[in-house]
């Protein structure tokens, strides 16, 4: 954590990160990712393999800022994720089907 507040969810149990902390990610846990600060957070993030993972987060930037989306409650950011989502099968995994596993 670079600077802000973060949460972080690792099967099941959020934790909030401050600036110097962070955490890994077991390979195959069920994870996710939020900012519910209101304020803007900085993250530096590593993902071993990468799994195309920074394609990824460029590829949602350009997408949402080329449609002129501004903000995160805009009614087509869903759908534009999750059209991403389908491209990107080796890097996201919805969570349902890994519980299932």
């Amino acid at each position: 954590m670079l600077e802000g507040r973060f949460d972080v969810m690792v099967d099941g149990n959020w934790r909030t990160l401050a600036p110097g902390e962070s955490a890994s990610i077991p390979v195959g846990a069920l994870h996710t990712f939020r900012n519910r600060s209101g304020s803007m957070v900085r993250v530096r993030n590593f993902h071993r393999p990468g799994a195309r993972f920074d394609q990824y987060i460029e590829h949602i930037y350009e997408l949402l800022r080329s449609r002129g989306v501004k903000r995160k409650t805009d009614p087509r950011v869903p759908i534009y994720l999750a059209m991403l989502m389908l491209e990107y099968p080796e890097t996201l995994e919805p969570g349902r089907r890994r519980e299932s596993r």
